[in-house]
């Protein structure tokens, strides 16, 4: 069961836990302010050099939006899975660059999601995301699955019988 409720390290105040970061012990008031307090406190040239460093990296990163996102692809995928984009290349043109479930590209045009054991960790294949949602939703567990294709099946079979008997 989770907490819904989290006490501030710094106001002491007990809170709704939707007022704090994931992992964090003091509340997004005292974490704004706690912030605003270190940034007044930054000396004038170091604030400009900030502002005009964080202005740079945004402008960069419009001129070269291509670049930054691969870029941000290939770390993600590097420490979320401890893969390279060599590796994910491999295992796309493994799958024809299709989804391992319904051999289909992504009709959302995103690249395909890496899916993975969430116990092990092992990657198992790239599904799109509809595949790779629905796996999620049904908690990885083959019996729901099973039990998924028998309930669509018996349907599938109903329907079937009532053109034959409607014909």
């Amino acid at each position: 069961m989770t907490a819904k409720n989290r006490t501030c390290k710094i106001c002491k105040e007990y809170k709704n836990i939707s007022n704090f970061q994931p992992k964090g012990y003091q509340c997004r008031e005292c974490r704004n302010e706690k912030q605003r307090q270190y940034w007044a406190s930054l000396p004038v040239e170091i604030r400009k050099s900030r502002q005009m460093k964080s202005e740079a990296q945004k402008r960069y990163r419009e001129k070269n939006l291509e670049k930054t996102k691969q870029v941000s692809r290939e770390g993600h995928i590097r420490r979320k899975f401890g893969i390279t984009i060599n590796d994910y290349d491999s295992m796309l043109n493994s799958q024809n660059k299709v989804c391992a479930i319904c051999k289909e590209k992504c009709n959302t045009g995103n690249n395909l999601a890496v899916d993975h054991n969430h116990k092990t960790g092992r990657i198992r294949g790239l599904l799109c995301k509809n595949c790779n949602t629905s796996i999620g939703l049904l908690k990885e567990n083959v019996e729901i699955l099973e039990n998924a294709i028998i309930y669509l099946s018996f349907y599938e079979l109903v329907e079937e019988s009532e053109k034959e008997i409607s014909s």
